[in-house]
């Protein structure tokens, strides 16, 4: 349950250093809000937060602003006793792991000598002249628009506009059934 009086006082100090020329109406204003800020600790409305407020608006707050600069107040003051890191518990310390025993130790040498001996065979397998490695094959506009149109055939919004691009770069009219024969 909530202090509502408490409340209602600092609203109301609130509206008076917010708008001293019709504290009143100001009061009338934030009192409205009361039941929106509920939730709130009973300790944010302190004096400090108070000022904070006070200080941060320069008319009478909208609820947004008042919940904005409370927030704010509420992360940079918030007790000790409240913070995360104190209610934070020490996890166990990890188990030491067990000795592997001698047919781990082999299986892993096993995996070891097979890695080795791979990379010697791809070390001797390296081209040193770049003129000798061989040279990437790329499929051509129409083999890639077939492809697209499988794909997007299947759902595939990206090869959709892929389609579209690539039909518009061939000059091809999608509508044409002439493409099909063409493209294979």
């Amino acid at each position: 349950m909530t202090d509502d009086k408490h409340r209602r006082q600092w609203l109301a100090m609130l509206a008076k250093l917010t708008a001293p020329m019709d504290p009143e109406t100001a009061t009338k204003g934030l009192i409205a809000m009361l039941p929106m800020l509920a939730d709130l600790d009973e300790k944010l409305f302190s004096t400090a937060s108070l000022q904070h407020v006070a200080a941060a608006v320069k008319r009478v707050p909208s609820y947004g602003e008042l919940r904005l600069h409370l927030g704010n107040w509420w992360r940079d003051n918030l007790p000790q006793e409240s913070r995360l890191a104190s209610e934070w518990t020490a996890l166990p310390a990890p188990a030491k792991p067990a000795e592997p025993t001698p047919e781990e130790r082999a299986a892993v040498g096993e995996v070891v000598r097979a890695l080795r001996a791979s990379t010697r065979i791809a070390r001797s397998h390296a081209v040193a002249d770049p003129d000798e490695r061989p040279t990437p094959a790329y499929l051509t506009d129409h083999q890639l628009l077939v492809l697209h149109r499988d794909l997007a055939a299947k759902g595939s919004a990206g090869s959709a506009a892929r389609v579209a691009h690539l039909e518009r770069k061939l000059g091809i009219d999608p509508e044409a059934e002439i493409y099909a024969d063409a493209a294979e």
